[in-house]
């Protein structure tokens, strides 16, 4: 039987200070105001034993465990459908999120915190798993496409998304 992937998928904003007390900022937004519109707790996002004084996204349980299950046909995938409400707090600044689908997904799976993420993670098997992905082949394949518009001075949309 084959083994089931799981992945976290660590979603923060650039700008979010994951070891500063008391949290300013998650997702890129105000804290008190994402707790607010979401109706989240401190207590959905770190375990009590944690005291205030040392709550920080550091410790903050809010990257959920995703598994990667089989679709039907061919594929397969991750349910990424749970940022949602994340995309949501950006997007609909004047709704209550409360009863967002993503959100009660978000609640509903099992989350580590970056701390945890820290002390389980394989490092080796992740540098394994990285190397395997073929971003060169792509990057590649993308710089081509955009060097032949540039190049040949055709008059298409040029895309430059993930080309670095």
């Amino acid at each position: 039987m084959a083994k089931k992937k799981s992945y976290i998928c660590i979603c923060l904003g650039v700008d979010d200070p994951i070891k500063d007390v008391p949290v300013k900022t998650i997702f890129g937004m105000d804290f008190q105001c994402v707790l607010q519109r979401s109706g989240l707790t401190e207590s959905d996002i770190w375990d009590e034993i944690i005291p205030s004084s040392r709550r920080m996204l550091w410790n903050a349980k809010i990257h959920p465990i995703l598994h990667h299950s089989s679709s039907k046909g061919d594929g397969s995938h991750v349910d990424l459908t749970y940022l949602n409400w994340i995309h949501e707090l950006y997007t609909q600044n004047d709704i209550d999120l409360k009863s967002s689908s993503g959100l009660k997904h978000w609640k509903s799976l099992r989350k580590l915190s970056i701390s945890e993420i820290r002390e389980n993670v394989d490092a080796s098997a992740e540098a394994l798993h990285r190397r395997s992905i073929p971003s060169g082949k792509f990057v590649e394949s993308r710089l081509s496409e955009i060097s032949e518009i540039l190049m040949n001075r055709k008059h298409e949309p040029c895309n430059f998304d993930f080309v670095f």
